[in-house]
C-alpha cells in the first residue's frame, strides 16, 4: 500500500466457514448457525468421522474463537490500520507457530517484508492452540479439507456442501457442471491460464497498437 511497485506477501484472518464474523457473534443468524452444524455434522458422518455432532460442535467452537479475533466489516475499511508491516523475526514474535513449515507447505518463498493485517489475530494464535484440544483442531481441519474439495469427493459431499450454499444465498440450484469445471479450472491454473488467452487472443502486435491508445488516456 506504501509502494505500488513492489509485491509483497500478506497475512490476514481466515479460517471461518460462515461468511462473516456476526454470524458466530450475533442471535440474528441462530438459525444460519444451526444450520450451518448440522451440515457440518452430515459432512463429517460421511466421511466416517464417529460422533460427527460432537465433531461438529467442536469446528462452531474453533470457528467462533477465530470469529472473536476477526475484524467487523467496518473495522475491514480502516485500509491504513491493516497495514503493519513486519518481517519474519517480527513475525514469530506474534506467533510461535512453525512459519517456514507453513510457507514451504504452501509451495512459496514469502517476499523479506510481510504485512500482517489484523496483528491481534496471529498473537492468539499460540494460546488458540493450547486453549483448544486436539480433537477439537482435527474436527476443525478435517471439515475444512472436505468442504474445499467437496466439488472432488464423491457426489454425496458435493451434494451436501451445496445445501449450505443454498441456505446462505438462496440459490435454488448448482450450475451446470461443465460450467463448474471450468472454473475450478480456471481458480486452480489463474495467471497460467491468462498467459495462455494472451498467447492466442493478444499478440506483441495487439499490444502495439493497443498501448499508444491507453497511453493516450492517461495523458487525458
Amino acid at each position: 500500500l506504501q509502494d505500488s511497485t513492489t509485491e509483497v506477501t500478506q497475512l490476514d484472518t481466515g479460517g471461518l466457514g460462515l461468511p462473516d464474523r456476526d454470524y458466530y457473534l450475533k442471535r440474528d443468524f441462530k438459525d444460519k448457525v444451526d444450520a450451518y452444524r448440522a451440515h457440518v455434522g452430515k459432512m463429517l458422518a460421511l466421511a466416517g468421522v464417529a460422533k460427527s455432532d460432537a465433531a461438529a460442535a467442536d469446528v462452531l467452537a474453533v470457528e467462533t474463537e477465530l470469529a472473536k479475533l476477526t475484524k467487523t466489516g467496518g473495522e475491514k475499511r480502516d485500509v491504513q490500520a491493516a497495514y503493519n508491516p513486519v518481517d519474519m523475526k517480527g513475525l514469530r514474535k506474534l506467533s510461535k507457530l512453525d512459519w517456514a513449515g507453513y510457507f514451504k507447505g504452501l509451495g512459496i518463498t514469502p517476499s523479506k517484508k510481510l504485512v500482517i493485517g489484523t496483528p491481534k489475530f496471529f498473537s492468539a494464535l499460540d494460546g488458540l492452540r493450547t486453549k483448544l484440544e486436539p480433537a477439537q483442531w482435527s474436527a476443525y481441519f478435517t471439515y475444512h479439507v472436505l468442504a474445499d474439495t467437496s466439488f472432488a469427493l464423491p457426489k454425496a459431499f458435493d451434494d451436501e456442501q451445496f445445501e449450505l450454499t443454498k441456505v446462505l444465498t438462496g440459490q435454488p440450484e448448482k450450475a451446470e457442471r461443465s460450467k463448474r469445471c471450468i472454473d475450478a479450472t480456471s481458480n486452480a491454473l489463474g495467471e497460467l491460464l491468462g498467459q495462455q488467452y494472451a498467447a492466442k487472443y493478444f499478440p506483441p502486435a495487439a499490444k502495439q497498437s493497443a498501448s499508444p491508445v491507453v497511453d493516450a488516456l492517461v495523458t487525458v
